[in-house]
């Protein structure tokens, strides 16, 4: 449902999937259509071709879904890893949107294809390789929410999500997360974006929300001049789990001027 001139799509994090949108989703105001993938690799979606994808590949793959709804254009929301692939969807497909969401930006690490992984990130692969990937998210799924142990049932969600990740899917990630380079993208983003951060994310602390808004801003012309930038309030990483009215608010707000 909805008006698919103004289609939203919604990219998850790492470790995620698009269930994790759908209390979001349900709660979206009529007007706009709005779409949660499942990225390649994850739920049923046709993995990348590559071991070591970049963030491009992502953005393709997003614009054939953009041609196969039959719209001119779409609006990008991504979070967290999302928010790689926004960006590049943004700055190579600039024709194909107005606008992009970034909620608890991960900036990427820029490390070259086929280099040792940073340790975090290769631990991260390790982990998820285990025997045990439920308690795998049980152990790491609090660490993405503010107040964890007040908000259990924010914490069984977010590690529900996580523990139906594809173990391949996942390792190509991650591997795009080493790769990938936000800022980069951001600098020569044609498309207006807001930026939502957590106050209280200690995955993508917030200074590195504020990094790109500043990128964004400082971009050649007078695009930049319409960027938007709002701190959350007692918001960890799962900022759209755990303060759904006010990141529901912000986001139909700014898509909803969108042509």
């Amino acid at each position: 449902p909805g008006n698919p001139a103004n289609t939203v799509v919604l990219l998850h994090g790492v470790g995620s999937r698009a269930m994790s949108f759908a209390g979001l989703m349900q709660a979206w105001p009529a007007g706009q259509r709005v779409i949660a993938w499942d990225a390649p690799g994850y739920g049923k979606s046709r993995p990348i071709e590559h071991t070591w994808p970049g963030a491009y590949d992502y953005a393709k793959r997003l614009s054939d879904i953009r041609t196969g709804l039959e719209v001119a254009r779409i609006q990008v929301a991504g979070h967290s890893l999302g928010c790689l692939i926004a960006g590049a969807f943004g700055n190579s497909f600039p024709g194909e949107c107005d606008r992009v969401a970034f909620m608890a930006p991960a900036l990427g690490y820029k490390v070259p294809k086929g280099s040792k992984l940073p340790a975090p990130l290769q631990q991260r692969i390790d982990d998820i390789a285990g025997p045990n990937l439920v308690q795998f998210a049980r152990d790491r799924a609090p660490r993405l929410v503010h107040n964890a142990a007040g908000r259990p049932e924010i914490v069984s969600q977010v590690a529900a999500a996580m523990a139906s990740v594809d173990r391949a899917g996942y390792a190509q990630a991650v591997r795009m997360l080493a790769s990938g380079d936000l800022l980069t993208d951001a600098r020569a983003l044609k498309p207006i974006a807001i930026v939502l951060n957590g106050v209280d994310d200690k995955v993508t602390p917030i200074s590195g929300a504020r990094t790109l808004f500043e990128t964004l801003r400082n971009r050649p012309g007078k695009v930049g001049t319409m960027d938007r930038f709002a701190e959350i309030p007692n918001a960890g990483h799962a900022l759209y789990l755990e303060q759904p009215v006010e990141v529901l608010n912000r986001l139909t707000k700014f898509f909803d001027t969108a042509q």
